[in-house]
C-alpha cells in the first residue's frame, strides 16, 4: 500500500513589545479642553459623542515619553507620568496611547470593568469604544468614573486615554476587575500596570528553536505541507487520508 505523508508545521508564538504606554503632555487654556471639536460645547463634554476623532486644543506637545502605570496620585505637586519627568502641576492635559491586553481567560470573551479616581477629567477608549467619559471639573473620589469593555482574553486592543488637570490636586488612578464589583467599594480592584501594556502593535514571531523545527521538517523527504499561521486563537481543522501520516504542530 502506498503511504502518503502529510506534514504540518504550525508556529504561533506571541512576542510583544510589552511593558509601557506612550504619553504626550499639553498645556491647556480652559478647563475641560475639547478632545473632539464636534463634542465640545460650553466647557462640557457631550455624552452623545463616540470619542473616535481626536483633536487637541494645543497641537504641540510640551513633553513626551512612556509610562508603566495608570495609577498616580500627584496631589498638589507636579504631574510626572513616568515618575521622573515633570510636565507641570496645573492646566495640563495628557494623551496616553498604545495597546492593552485583555486580562481575561485566553480565547474566551468576557467583560472587564473599570473604575477611576480622577481629578480632573478622564476619558478612556479601547478599540475605538468609549469606556469612560468623565470630562469634568472635580475632586478625586472613589470612584468618580466607571465603565466596561467586552473583548477576548489575551487579545491586544488599541487604547487611548485623555486626562486633564486644571488646578488643585492632580490624580489619574485607573483600576480594573474581571467581576462587576460596583463603585461602592475599593476592595478587589486591581492596578493598571505594565503587565498588559505595549507601546506598539504586538507582532508574531517564532523562536530560534521553533525555526530549527521548521527547517528540519522542511528537509524531510516525501510529500509535505508547511503552514505558518499568524495571530491568536486560530482554529485549524485537518482531515487525514491514508496511513502513517506525520503531523508536526
Amino acid at each position: 500500500m502506498k503511504t502518503f505523508w502529510f506534514m504540518l508545521v504550525l508556529m504561533v508564538c506571541h512576542q510583544v513589545s510589552a511593558g509601557s504606554l506612550n504619553w504626550s503632555a499639553y498645556s491647556i487654556t480652559s478647563y475641560a479642553p475639547y478632545v473632539e471639536s464636534s463634542c465640545f460645547n460650553n466647557n462640557s463634554y457631550l455624552s452623545t459623542c463616540n470619542n473616535t476623532n481626536w483633536a487637541y486644543v494645543n497641537s504641540t506637545a510640551t513633553a513626551t515619553g512612556t509610562m508603566t502605570s495608570l495609577n498616580h496620585s500627584w496631589n498638589g505637586g507636579n504631574i510626572m507620568p513616568d515618575g521622573s519627568t515633570s510636565v507641570g502641576s496645573q492646566q495640563r492635559m495628557l494623551v496616553i496611547t498604545g495597546y492593552w491586553q485583555h486580562p481575561g481567560t485566553s480565547g474566551q470573551t468576557s467583560t472587564v470593568y473599570f473604575a477611576g479616581r480622577n481629578d480632573d477629567g478622564l476619558i478612556v477608549n479601547i478599540n475605538n469604544t468609549a469606556v469612560i467619559s468623565d470630562w469634568a471639573q472635580q475632586g478625586p473620589t472613589y470612584w468618580n468614573s466607571s465603565g466596561s469593555f467586552t473583548g477576548v482574553g489575551g487579545q491586544w486592543y488599541p487604547i487611548v486615554i485623555n486626562y486633564y488637570e486644571w488646578g488643585g490636586h492632580a490624580v489619574l488612578d485607573l483600576h480594573y476587575s474581571l467581576t462587576n464589583l460596583g463603585t461602592s467599594t475599593t476592595t478587589g480592584w486591581l492596578d493598571m500596570n505594565s503587565d498588559h501594556f505595549s507601546t506598539t502593535d504586538p507582532t508574531i514571531t517564532i523562536t530560534s528553536a521553533q525555526q530549527t523545527t521548521v527547517n528540519t521538517a522542511k528537509s524531510a523527504t516525501g510529500n509535505g505541507v508547511n503552514m505558518n499561521v499568524d495571530g491568536d486563537n486560530n482554529t485549524l481543522n485537518i482531515e487525514q487520508h491514508g496511513e502513517n501520516n506525520f503531523i508536526i504542530g
